[in-house]
Parts: structure tokens; C-alpha cells; sequence
């Protein structure tokens, strides 16, 4: 059931997932990929300070569990700590090095934090990772995008 909810929030079949993970707590509510699961459903349809919990009890069970320690690190960047995120994203690609999810918000948070070239090497390593995955491509002319607009302000004020 956990597999089915993981596939349903791919789809942004939110409510089927919401059913489906709770059937797989039924069965198994303290199975590390259950509780993982659940966490995901939490972040995108719920409190994020949930989300962080249901994480971090996947990984007292499972410490290198790369899908709770990316959920865990976007529940942290969601409630606004930033570092912390940066962290737990740094542990999931640790656990999964060829994991594009968490190269990808890696290099969102770098980049958030204001380290750029960092930033570009974590969506470089997601594109390698994951070619037909849009996200960091996104992610990254997103970025450069705001990086010419701030040096096109800059002349704007010089002229």
C-alpha cells in the first residue's frame, strides 16, 4: 500500500495517497518506508512540523534512509531552517549519491543560502543523474535568470 501512495503523490493523486497510506499504517505503521511515505503525504497536503516527525521516525529505525532524509531535509527547509535542510539533503546524497531528488533541492538550498557555484555542481550531478528530469534544469535557469536580471539592475543604476 505504502508503494501505491508513493506512486499516487507522483501523480498528484494527494487524496488517493492520504487512503492509501493510511491502510498501509494499518499494516505496518512503524515500517520505515511506511512512515517515510507518510511523511511525504504530510508535506505536500499538511504541517510540515508533522512531516518532520513521521521523517524522523523513519530514520531512528533507518539512520541512511536517503528518501527520509530528503523528506526530512524539505520539512526543515519548509519551516524555515535552512541550514538544518542543507544538512539532511548533504546526508541523503551521502546515503544515495546518484539520487537526482536530492541533488536537485541540494542545489535549491545552496543556492538559497547564496552558494551559486555549489548550487550549479548539485543540479549538474541531478541532470547526470536523472537527464529526463526537468526539475534541475528548471531549478538552475531559475537561478541564472535572477543572477542576469540582478547584474542588468546593477547597470540600470549605473547609467
Amino acid at each position: 500500500m505504502a508503494r501505491e501512495a508513493e506512486l499516487a503523490l507522483t501523480l498528484n493523486q494527494v487524496q488517493s495517497a492520504e487512503a492509501l497510506i493510511s491502510q498501509a499504517q494499518d499494516a505496518e505503521a512503524m515500517h520505515p518506508y511506511v512512515l517515510a511515505v507518510s511523511g511525504l503525504t504530510w508535506l505536500i497536503d499538511g504541517p510540515a512540523g508533522a512531516a518532520r516527525a513521521a521523517f524522523e521516525s523513519a530514520l531512528q529505525r533507518d539512520p541512511k534512509d536517503a528518501k527520509a532524509l530528503t523528506g526530512l531535509g524539505l520539512a526543515e527547509i519548509k519551516l524555515g531552517n535552512l541550514q538544518s535542510g542543507q544538512q539532511k539533503l548533504q546526508a541523503a546524497n551521502e546515503a544515495d549519491p546518484g539520487n537526482s531528488l536530492a541533488l536537485t533541492y541540494l542545489g535549491r538550498v545552496q543556492y538559497q543560502l547564496g552558494h551559486a557555484e555549489a548550487a550549479r555542481a548539485s543540479w549538474r550531478s541531478a541532470q547526470q543523474a536523472d537527464p529526463k528530469d526537468p526539475t534541475p534544469w528548471l531549478y538552475q535557469a531559475q537561478a541564472e535568470l535572477q543572477a542576469n536580471l540582478g547584474g542588468l539592475n546593477r547597470v540600470k543604476r549605473h547609467v
